[in-house]
């Protein structure tokens, strides 16, 4: 009985596990990915375009992504929300940008949802 238990416990977790990498992935392409590729301005050049490469943070996929922002430091997997990147994303420059607050907010919400997803799994 308690073998069986532990197995149905641990086909949850895998299960669970399975859906939040989902549900990180799906918010990622559908949302992040966007962001990096768009041709108008984002709050992501206000940064790189100040010397921070982005490509030591964007990898080709989605968890080498994330592995890379969390190990640099932008990704806080306790707490979210008080995550560095998005203080830097929330953040208003000390000078005039051509970032509307409308973008900043959209590109905020974007990335905090994948930080959220990706932190539960």
């Amino acid at each position: 009985m308690r073998t069986q238990l532990l197995s149905v416990a641990l086909c949850c977790f895998a299960l669970h596990t399975a859906a939040a990498d989902d549900a990180a992935l799906a918010i990622f392409q559908k949302r992040i990915v966007p962001i990096l590729q768009a041709q108008r301005p984002s709050s992501c050049s206000e940064c790189h375009l100040s010397g921070v490469d982005l490509k030591d943070y964007i990898r080709p996929t989605q968890p080498e992504t994330f592995a890379a922002l969390r190990d640099g430091g932008l990704i806080d997997v306790k707490t979210p929300a008080k995550s560095k990147l998005l203080q830097f994303i929330d953040r208003q420059p000390e000078k005039p940008s051509i970032v509307t607050e409308k973008i900043r907010a959209e590109e905020s919400a974007a990335f905090r949802a994948w930080i959220e997803a990706a932190v539960a799994r």
